[in-house]
């Protein structure tokens, strides 16, 4: 997990009229305006993407492995074929995650004001 406000400080560094300074005196000012919560918004959506991420990633190289083992759980896997099952359940997780990495960004941005809860964000 990251620390949250660099999406904020992405955001602004691209506005015409960027407001922070740097990373010190943009925490600074995010703690200032918004209190300690402010570096943490979205804290919720990342931690529902980063599991569902793990999930996916498990779930997929897991099934592909006992797939590929059929009736011998003692069988070897080639790594190279452990390299492709773990290239598919990356690609897997990384498909299945995007809405939630979008909710999670949307929620970190300077934008976050407009949302009630992740909850309302993935909802809008």
């Amino acid at each position: 997990m990251s620390f949250f406000p660099q999406v904020k400080f992405i955001h602004d560094q691209c506005s015409p009229k960027p407001k922070y300074r740097g990373f010190f005196h943009g925490v600074r000012e995010i703690v200032r305006e918004q209190g300690l919560k402010g570096t943490y918004q979205g804290l919720t959506a990342t931690v529902l993407k980063q599991g569902s991420n793990q999930a996916i990633r498990f779930f997929v190289m897991t099934s592909l492995k006992n797939w590929y083992k059929g009736d011998d759980p003692n069988k070897v896997i080639n790594p190279f074929v452990t390299g492709v099952f773990g290239a598919l359940a990356g690609a897997a997780s990384v498909f299945g995650n995007t809405p939630l990495d979008v909710v999670k960004t949307r929620m970190q941005g300077l934008e976050a004001h407009k949302y009630k809860s992740t909850w309302d964000c993935a909802y809008q």
